[in-house]
């Protein structure tokens, strides 16, 4: 009975060591499982707290403590929206005084930069107002020194730069007050009219200073664009003559008359235009001098060819010969005189023969009048008359004077007419052709 006392007292004893361990297993566990969730949410709760902070509102953080009343960031959320009421209150006066009391009264001073920057700017602001409607150069660039970033800088910057450009104006060093005007916003950013004056008189004279070391060279356009930019300048008599000098030497040949009176105008003075009319001369004499040359010159050589049917009956004869003209297509009258070699004949088909008529050495002149111009560039059309001595070397040797005419066209370099010629003892007539090549 004892030994089975014992061993019933074993097996409990077992039996309830292995219950203890596991309980004491199971409420470790539980324990670090209790800890890790804590422990999450407080992450949690400090990453939503640094959200809150980071939106930088008070509604961010009034959420937080709604969404979290029992965090530990709960007292410091409410010591910011504190902070922010003060903010609120110091930004709302902006005044020096508000936002020095919100610096001596909060605690979290989240907005003491802020705060500090409103009170120069502040600062700034008054001193500036006292002193800009009569401040110097020097008490502008010593304000710049002290406040170079509060609201007002920019305005007096540009002061800065307007009484530089009048003082620059004043000494007549025109570019450097351009440029300041410049800085000081431009034409537009000036109020009142006598500055805006400045402004195109600086212009003017850089504009003109630009233009007046080379002139020669600048381009026209710049040279007429300034006249219009200006119209009022005193320099426009001055650039206008150089413009009239710019377009007297550009006139070529080919120049038109509108051309010569765009110079002419330009020319302000009588120098200016005793010198535009020089070149109009020699542009005239230049276009004469190509007129002549296209049209082959008032001195031409030419080869003549002819064919005439001479008599009763009818002889055909040939001729070929050179002349001399003084004149061309393009003036009213033309004079030519020459010489040509001829010879008659008459052809017999049935005894296929022909019988050698005679020879003749006709020595001519002739007047030309020009009755009619084409409105093509290089086609005339005229009516010439002419005279003609000729010398026939025959079986009869007769040698006699005609007298005649006809009407053709001609270019530069040739011409065709139809012909007519009579004896002047009427015994003979001609009818033919003429071709007459020039060079």
């Amino acid at each position: 009975m004892k030994s089975s006392f014992i061993r019933s007292f074993v097996l409990v004893t077992t039996l309830v060591g292995f219950a203890s361990s596991a309980y004491s297993q199971s409420l470790s566990e539980t324990m670090e499982k209790k800890k890790r969730e804590i422990a999450e949410r407080r992450r949690i709760e400090k990453q939503q707290f640094d959200a809150a902070c980071e939106a930088g509102t008070a509604e961010a953080l009034r959420n937080y403590i709604r969404r979290y009343p029992k965090s530990k960031q709960v007292a410091e959320a409410e010591s910011r929206l504190k902070d922010f009421a003060l903010w609120q209150q110091a930004n709302g006066m902006h005044t020096v005084s508000a936002y020095q009391n919100y610096l001596n009264t909060s605690a979290c001073k989240l907005f003491q930069s802020r705060a500090n920057d409103s009170i120069t700017n502040l600062q700034a602001v008054g001193y500036w107002r006292s002193i800009k409607s009569d401040a110097t150069i020097d008490q502008i660039s010593r304000f710049l020194s002290s406040y170079p970033n509060s609201t007002v800088t920019q305005e007096a910057r540009s002061r800065l730069h307007l009484l530089r450009a009048e003082e620059y104006y004043s000494q007549k060093a025109y570019a450097d007050a351009l440029k300041e005007f410049k800085l000081a916003g431009g034409r537009s950013a000036l109020v009142y009219y006598d500055q805006r004056d400045k402004y195109d008189r600086c212009q003017e004279e850089v504009d003109f200073a630009a233009i007046q070391r080379h002139w020669e060279s600048t381009d026209l356009y710049k040279l007429k664009e300034f006249l219009r930019v200006h119209s009022a300048s005193r320099h426009n008599n001055q650039v206008s003559n150089w413009v009239a000098l710019r377009l007297a030497r550009e006139l070529s040949y080919a120049s038109l008359e509108s051309h010569y009176e765009e110079a002419l105008w330009y020319a302000k003075d009588e120098e200016t235009k005793s010198e535009v009319e020089h070149y109009i001369r020699d542009s005239r004499r230049a276009h004469r001098r190509h007129q002549v040359k296209e049209r082959g010159g008032y001195v031409q050589f030419g080869i003549n060819f002819s064919g005439e049917y001479v008599g009763e009956p009818i002889e055909p004869l040939a001729h070929v010969g050179v002349g001399l003209k003084l004149g061309n297509n393009y003036t009213p009258v033309q004079f030519e005189v020459g010489a040509k070699f001829g010879m008659s004949c008459e052809d017999y088909p049935i005894f296929k023969q022909t019988e050698f008529l005679g020879a003749s050495i006709p020595l001519y002149s002739r007047l030309k009048i020009n009755f009619y111009r084409s409105d093509l560039d290089k086609w005339n059309d005229f009516t010439c008359w002419y005279f003609s001595i000729n010398t026939h070397v025959n079986s009869d040797d007769i040698n006699h004077m005609s007298i005649g005419g006809g009407i053709g066209i001609a270019e530069n370099h040739w011409d065709f007419n139809l012909l007519y010629e009579r004896s002047i003892d009427g015994k003979y007539g001609f009818v033919g052709t003429a071709v007459t090549c020039y060079f």
